[in-house]
Formats: structure tokens, C-alpha cells, sequence
């Protein structure tokens, strides 16, 4: 293999790892967007309103 094709050849690995990272970080900002987005929903609703229907009023045990 020649000098030229060998350098091409490592700057196409170089900018592929650099897409790669970066497409990662993009996921990653993503998931935590939506892990807030989650977690706002489940403290935006009221114990209130899941009482009303009898959600998790009553534990069922069986020994």
C-alpha cells in the first residue's frame, strides 16, 4: 500500500470516529431530554387523582 491511499485511508477512519462520537453525544443530550421530560410527567400528576380510581390503595399479600 502506498503513502497517499494509507493517508486517506486513516483521515476517512479519523472523521468516521469523529461522526460517531459526535452522533453519540447527540443520543445522549436526547435521552437525558427525555428522561426530564419523564420525570416532570410523573411529579406533574397528583397522588389525588390516581387515589380517585383506587390505584395502589390496596396491597395484595398472599403468604
Amino acid at each position: 500500500m502506498d503513502i497517499p491511499s494509507l493517508s486517506i485511508a486513516l483521515n476517512q477512519n479519523k472523521l468516521m470516529n469523529q461522526v460517531s462520537v459526535a452522533m453519540l453525544g447527540k443520543s445522549l443530550d436526547l435521552t437525558e431530554t427525555m428522561a426530564d421530560n419523564i420525570t416532570d410527567m410523573i411529579d406533574s400528576t397528583s397522588g389525588a387523582s390516581l387515589a380517585e380510581y383506587g390505584i395502589g390503595a390496596n396491597i395484595d399479600i398472599s403468604l
